[in-house]
């Protein structure tokens, strides 16, 4: 059976894929952003502006406000992809040590799967063990305690918004997919120690 790109199980590819993905939509906001002064810019000296050999001399209903919610949507929903990207590598990861565990963190990550299997609680269970293990063995914390903070924010899209999140920043939009990216890869790589594919 041959695997699609589909089937194939998250990993940092899936991260990168996200972000390259990000980055063009982005871009593809801030070209019409730019379209967008350039047809204000035209409409205050008395003509519409010509883009693609098409002149533009209205645009129904389409401003700079929808650009900057546009923006905004864009920000978060690549951020949550990126934030469920990362928790469904980390449940791999957790469900694959079943075997002889080759080092302290795996050994931990396995006591854990004895006891509660595959229903064991992702954040309570599975990322507060890695935290516990981590400050055992005198490795650092801090991008899991994060990415612990960021879940709010992705809990948050998950269940339809409804209640204000409990987030680092004041505003869901002000989260930077580049940022998280990195922070989570850096989380992935140096406190959990998988490897990059």
């Amino acid at each position: 059976m041959v695997t699609r790109e589909l089937d194939a199980p998250v990993g940092f590819q899936t991260l990168e894929l996200i972000l390259n993905a990000y980055r063009f939509h982005s871009n593809n906001i801030g070209m019409a952003n730019q379209i967008l002064e350039n047809f204000a810019l035209s409409m205050m000296n008395g003509h519409g502006i010509t883009y693609n050999n098409l002149n533009i001399s209205h645009l129904d209903n389409f401003t700079f406000l929808d650009l900057e919610r546009a923006n905004n949507e864009l920000k978060v929903n690549y951020t949550f992809f990126l934030l469920a990207c990362a928790e469904g590598y980390i449940q791999l990861y957790y469900k694959s040590i079943k075997r002889m565990p080759k080092n302290d963190l795996q050994r931990a990550l396995r006591k854990v799967f004895d006891i509660h299997k595959s229903d064991a609680s992702f954040e309570q269970d599975i990322l507060n063990t890695v935290k516990s293990s981590n400050k055992l063995n005198q490795k650092s914390t801090k991008l899991i305690s994060e990415y612990i903070g960021l879940r709010n924010l992705r809990n948050w899209v998950a269940h339809g918004r409804s209640k204000v999140p409990n987030l680092s920043k004041t505003n869901a939009y002000d989260f930077d997919p580049e940022d998280v990216y990195i922070s989570v890869r850096d989380m992935l790589l140096n406190e959990f120690g998988l490897p990059v594919r």
